[in-house]
């Protein structure tokens, strides 16, 4: 690609709020009370300062996985379900975590200058789109970093190569859906 630079900093973000992320955030990752008043995030490895809005984005791209496969590859991609990423209902959750936390950013991030507006560009399609390509980059580098050729061969482990292959198809399908906006 000619213009790979170009394309990737189109489909990530430039700028915003960075604030503690789990990073890993799925289904295995969480519990919460029967009344869902509490959720409790298991696995905290890859946590670091990221984008705000990036655990909830990456969660709902890891709800096209089922993590829990006890058969080769180790997990299961519905491929069929990748197209629903992009309409509006999965944005509307997205939407749902910055309407629930509203009060609590104002407060803990009076240090940034531009917060209102710092936090209506997050809540926009494109930056939802941004992080959700964030989080597919993101994974298939772990994936290849985790990836063992023995593995692969024999099938006695979890595919790394599949999913860095299967989160990169992700990561096409948003980035064609960027490059038509």
């Amino acid at each position: 690609m000619e213009n790979l630079e170009e394309v990737f900093y189109k489909c990530c973000p430039n700028q915003g709020i960075f604030v503690l992320s789990h990073n890993d955030a799925h289904l295995i990752n969480i519990m919460h009370t029967s009344n869902i008043e509490k959720v409790y995030l298991f696995d905290h490895e890859y946590s670091c300062y990221n984008f705000i809005g990036f655990d909830i984005a990456n969660y709902i791209i890891e709800s096209l996985f089922y993590l829990a496969n006890h058969q080769h590859p180790y997990y299961r991609y519905y491929r069929n379900d990748l197209r629903t990423l992009l309409n509006d209902n999965y944005f509307e959750i997205y939407l749902k975590f910055f309407e629930l936390n509203k009060n609590k950013y104002y407060i803990e991030f009076k240090e940034y200058p531009d917060l209102e507006k710092l936090l209506d560009a997050a809540q926009s399609k494109e930056y939802y789109m941004q992080v959700m390509s964030l989080s597919s980059i993101m994974w298939s580098i772990f994936a290849v970093i985790y990836f063992d050729f023995e593995s692969v061969w024999d099938k006695s482990a979890y595919d790394y190569f599949s999913f860095a292959i299967d989160r990169l198809a992700i990561y096409e399908e948003l980035l064609k859906f960027e490059l038509k906006h």
